[in-house]
């Protein structure tokens, strides 16, 4: 018989409880994309979903670089210098360029450092924060958006384009290739 959590998860302990837990299996997601994307040849990066679609290493490459412009330029999240984005509002694979090409090995430091920035977020902010906006003016213009929001975009970015890459490589013969991390 499985165990239920004791306490009140909506009292002052409950809530004070870092966002982690809320988003335990992300971590373990991060070093499972990072070790497929690590894995592929150039030819398989540059394998795409459908001809319309960015190959597989403009999209490793934009979730990287959207979590430093959502958690990091946005939020807030320090670590932006030890990422390979440090213009992630202007210059992003896919959004803004397919040239040049990231290698694998720029691939795998790409998402493992972007992911200290959601480390970051996972470990500093709580449950009872969630409701605060941020407010980040950017260029031209201005984001105002909750901590929830935020980390609820990354978190469902990561995991729509981590079903594109997944697509891309199946289609193109790989079938080994599995990100469905339920259990």
């Amino acid at each position: 018989m499985a165990s239920k959590p004791t306490g009140d998860p909506t009292g002052p302990a409950g809530l004070r409880r870092a966002v982690r837990e809320a988003y335990g299996h992300w971590p373990h997601f991060n070093v499972a994309l990072t070790r497929i994307v690590e894995s592929l040849s150039a030819d398989e990066l540059a394998y795409r979903a459908a001809p319309d679609r960015w190959p597989v290493w403009a999209i490793a490459g934009h979730v990287a670089c959207q979590r430093v412009f959502w958690l990091g330029e946005f939020a807030g999240a320090p670590g932006i210098d030890a990422t390979p984005f440090h213009d992630s509002g202007n210059s992003c694979p896919g959004d803004d360029y397919l040239e040049p090409i990231m290698s694998a090995s720029e691939l795998k430091h790409a998402l493992t450092s972007s992911f200290a920035l959601v480390e970051h977020c996972l470990d500093l902010w709580r449950l009872d924060s969630l409701g605060e906006e941020i407010s980040t003016r950017l260029g031209e213009k201005t984001f105002t958006h909750t901590r929830a929001w935020t980390i609820q975009r990354v978190f469902f970015h990561d995991g729509y384009h981590a079903g594109e890459i997944a697509l891309a490589l199946r289609n193109c013969g790989r079938h080994d290739v599995d990100l469905a991390l339920w259990g």
